[in-house]
């Protein structure tokens, strides 16, 4: 079931690139809000490299679309 603790719990697999440590450990995720299976994360991302934001708007998406998201935004 798509729920927030699921969203997080994917989330908690996404490693901030050059760290050992998930976006969520380091406390990046704002807010999660979920309809009709389209997942809206808003993330700070503390970063000045756009490859590091790219790179982790793709493992954001990839995860969460594991979980059966529709759509992740």
């Amino acid at each position: 079931m798509l729920n927030k603790d699921a969203v997080l719990s994917a989330l908690g697999g996404v490693k901030y690139p050059g760290f050992e440590k998930d976006i969520v450990t380091f406390g990046f995720v704002k807010n999660i809000d979920i309809s009709d299976n389209n997942v809206y994360i808003e993330a700070e991302i503390v970063s000045s490299s756009k490859e590091i934001g790219d790179e982790l708007k793709g493992s954001i998406t990839k995860v969460i679309s594991a979980i059966g998201a529709r759509r992740c935004h």
